[in-house]
């Protein structure tokens, strides 16, 4: 990865500015071709460096009102399943796997989203059903303290 490519990572980890053409205005921004842009962009998603250029979407500020972190103690004989599972639902933005500690035995944890609180209960129930597992917590959002993309720039220079 060279200085080109660097800049690359901090202007796509910015804002991006709406427009018609997103590619062709970040190469203007950064005095390339769009095709050297491209170009660079597929090396670094082929060599693992970005999995893919995408919107965030400020869940917040929309109609789903209700968010919870499930964390669930998923036997090693089951976490494909239930990440299979979890991987179809919508409403899982995203899904973790950590170590247990003997304070906290959970294993897998999903963040999950709804417009009412009984949609998320639902998909606990589904998958608890669907797994056959009873053991998790949900741990509901109570308020929003920060949500924000490290700095590129801390982990390439």
């Amino acid at each position: 990865m060279d200085k080109i490519d660097e800049r690359i990572l901090i202007e796509i980890s910015q804002n991006i500015e709406i427009c018609m053409d997103v590619y062709e205005a970040l190469a203007k921004k950064l005095n390339l071709s769009e095709d050297e842009l491209l170009k660079r962009l597929k090396n670094m998603k082929n060599q693992g460096v970005i999995k893919r250029i995408a919107p965030v979407l400020y869940h917040q500020n929309t109609e789903y009102k209700y968010h919870a972190m499930t964390a669930w103690k998923i036997p090693k004989n089951k976490i494909d399943t239930m990440l299979y599972e979890m991987q179809k639902i919508e409403n899982i933005s995203h899904i973790y796997e950590r170590n247990i500690n003997k304070d906290w035995p959970y294993n897998l944890f999903g963040m999950l989203h709804g417009k009412e609180k009984e949609e998320i209960q639902n998909i606990i129930k589904f998958l608890s059903k669907k797994i056959q597992v009873t053991e998790y917590t949900v741990l509901y959002t109570k308020k929003q303290w920060k949500k924000t993309s490290p700095n590129i720039e801390y982990f390439i220079r």
